[in-house]
């Protein structure tokens, strides 16, 4: 887990193509709005745009590997604090063939090998959004899932400005922010944790969000209900 400076590390688990993972619909779902927008098609002999995704608290990769695996037009860089968490994303991503060559022993993986699909890092959250900033790279989806805490994560965005694009894209992307899918525990109570959730991230971003149009693109939902059975 990237906890920004505590490893809480828990009983690992190898993931395989051929058994799909309990989150492997959640990563899907992380492309559905990019995919209206583009007409992105997800087979995997031919594409029409590509999507670049940062995943700050990558873990083991139960978002990175699926997409990186089974989309040949999904660019993931994947970032994980934890040294464990680290060392298995890149076993993962092995396992899985998500990259077209051997996996790198680097820890802030490779940003000009464009065959990785998979770019591995090694960092703190918010060096790791940094890091990308510093490189200019453009990403369309970044993927915050420590639902403990993510949402503290979100301050290293106040002021961000997307990087400036290569003057043949500027005309299609000018401008663009990416989609940001941050995980938080908040009341089981739909109404009550949607509020919860969405002042907790407008104290960390430090502006106010309006939900209530479409043009500003803030949803809140329930993912799943992680409370206690009896």
């Amino acid at each position: 887990a990237n906890d920004g400076g505590m490893h809480n590390t828990k009983e690992m688990e190898m993931m395989r193509r051929t058994k799909r993972h309990p989150q492997y619909k959640q990563a899907q779902q992380c492309l559905e709005h990019k995919k209206k927008k583009d007409t992105t098609t997800t087979t995997t002999t031919t594409t029409t745009k590509q999507i670049v995704v940062a995943d700050v608290m990558a873990g083991v990769g139960p978002f990175a590997i699926p997409l990186t695996s089974q989309y040949n037009n999904v660019t993931v860089h994947a970032n994980d604090l934890n040294p464990t968490s680290f060392h298995y994303l890149k076993l993962n991503s092995q396992i899985n063939h998500c990259n077209n060559n051997n996996i790198l022993d680097n820890n802030k993986g490779d940003d000009d090998d464009e065959e990785q699909r998979l770019k591995m890092y090694n960092m703190d959250g918010r060096a790791f959004v940094r890091h990308l900033e510093e490189k200019q790279i453009v990403y369309h989806h970044v993927i915050m899932n420590l639902p403990a805490n993510a949402i503290e994560f979100l301050d290293v965005f106040r002021g961000w400005k997307p990087p400036p694009l290569p003057s043949e894209k500027e005309e299609e992307e000018e401008g663009m922010y990416p989609m940001i899918h941050v995980h938080c525990f908040a009341s089981k109570e739909e109404e009550v944790g949607k509020s919860e959730a969405l002042a907790r991230i407008e104290t960390a971003l430090q502006c106010k969000l309006d939900t209530s149009t479409e043009d500003n693109e803030v949803y809140v939902h329930i993912v799943r209900d992680v409370s206690p059975k009896n």
